[in-house]
């Protein structure tokens, strides 16, 4: 089919976007590097959908959630209008495309081969990256200073004030973390970086299960890919996502091999005992323990200020219009909420954009998660088991990212919800269709 065929191009688009902070930093610092990927994507689509007779969207819960968040987009934009509400529309709307480009661009074998291989690779990548950072902690080459760009670290005011507000007369490139990934920050990182992880996991041990052949190569394959992927995100040290990587190898360990649970408790056993005997990492873990029990008298310990609901209340002080479709801007948030912290940033994307936005994108969330779970039990073959599980996982990280730091909605992070999407609805569309198709006896 002529879909298929362009399906590999679909998935270069994406590479095209995953790595777009890398290609900012070497070749050409500009947002077309954002934008042009997406442009593609949908002239794609839509020549697909218009040459090919059999691609059709059908109706269904994603597509009754895409024309939601498309009408919750012409609300947007006829209350506000500029070059903000048009960055704001790009960024907040109109990556659910990608949902209905994996839809029409791939069928369940694509899914299951070509973009399970495409996360492969995201992994792979990163992994290189962070690892050679780890290592040039030893070396002392300093190869942050060789490649690190000012926008890296400028885009986010909250890391500048973290980083430098203290540390005003230290130059950058000497406090800076030991690994800041290829997307220029630990936090930029880490959740492209475990949904990847989750992905590759899935993967492997599903073929390890299922190929009785070349069990042994693939054992140690599945038990490199674990250990690599638990050191990188202990290296780039984001507390959000030490909880997901738990999470996410708890999920893979109950539902795909019980190996993954072992090899995650042996890495355990020797990550916790290397970190209090080895002084530089003892008192990185102390300084852990004590940002996330304790904290300072400014804002107390990480706990109290993520589970601090009472910022909520600052709903309180929206008119009922700005409720339903926001204030349109983020700066527009700091004339009411100047002394609130808005750790979960969920929150902020609500005032901005209005609840019923909100609404619609965990209406997304919750949709995969139960089509996830439907494919797992319902599906026949152990590759859309895997894939499954992996989206399952994929979603809770950046679900938790989500209500904390909230770059679940940064590029790439919030296309790829949409690819994810967009995997699992190509799996249970095509699972309800071997049932319709199954004779009864």
């Amino acid at each position: 089919m002529f879909a298929l065929k362009a399906a590999p191009a679909m998935i270069a688009l994406l590479y095209l976007l995953v790595f777009a902070a890398p290609i900012r930093a070497y070749i050409w610092d500009n947002a077309a590097v954002f934008v042009v990927p997406f442009v593609c994507v949908v002239i794609l689509t839509t020549l697909v959908y218009l040459k090919s007779s059999r691609v059709r969207i059908t109706l269904s819960k994603y597509t009754l959630l895409v024309f939601l968040l498309l009408f919750e987009m012409g609300i947007y934009l006829t209350n506000f209008e500029g070059v903000t509400a048009f960055t704001n529309v790009f960024h907040f709307f109109a990556p659910a495309f990608y949902l209905v480009a994996v839809m029409v661009l791939f069928d369940r074998n694509s899914v299951n081969q070509q973009l399970m291989k495409f996360f492969k690779v995201v992994f792979i990548a990163e992994s290189l990256v962070i690892m050679v950072e780890a290592l040039d902690e030893f070396l002392g080459f300093d190869i942050h200073s060789a490649r690190l760009f000012a926008w890296y670290i400028e885009v986010d005011d909250r890391f500048d004030q973290h980083i430098f507000g203290p540390n005003a007369n230290i130059p950058y490139l000497e406090i800076l973390p030991t690994a800041l990934g290829l997307h220029g920050f630990p936090h930029y990182t880490a959740p492209i970086y475990v949904v990847s992880f989750a992905f590759t996991v899935a993967q492997v041990f599903s073929r390890t299960a299922t190929s009785a052949g070349s069990s042994r190569p693939n054992q140690w394959l599945g038990a490199l890919v674990l250990i690599v992927g638990l050191f990188c995100v202990y290296i780039m040290g984001v507390k959000t996502h030490y909880v997901t990587a738990t999470l996410a190898m708890f999920i893979l360990g109950v539902f795909l091999s019980r190996r993954i649970l072992l090899l995650f408790t042996v890495f355990l056993g020797v990550a916790v005992p290397a970190t209090l005997l080895v002084a530089a990492a003892r008192s990185r873990f102390e300084n852990f323990l004590d940002q996330v029990l304790v904290g300072n008298p400014v804002e107390g310990s990480r706990i109290d200020v993520i589970f601090n609901f009472r910022e909520y209340l600052v709903l309180l002080n929206l008119k009922v219009t700005d409720l339903l479709v926001g204030t349109g801007n983020f700066a527009s948030i700091n004339e009411f909420a100047r002394n609130l912290f808005l750790e979960q940033k969920i929150l902020v994307y609500a005032l901005v954009f209005g609840i019923p936005y909100i609404l619609v994108i965990v209406g997304f969330f919750a949709a995969g998660l139960v089509d996830s779970v439907r494919v797992f039990r319902g599906a026949r073959d152990p590759a859309s088991r895997a894939t499954a599980v992996a989206v399952a996982c994929g979603l809770m990280v950046y679900g938790l990212e989500m209500g904390h730091f909230g770059f679940t909605f940064n590029t790439p992070n919030f296309a790829l919800v949409f690819v994810m999407l967009g995997m699992i609805a190509v799996l249970a569309r095509e699972m309800r269709r071997d049932r319709t198709r199954t004779p009864h006896v």
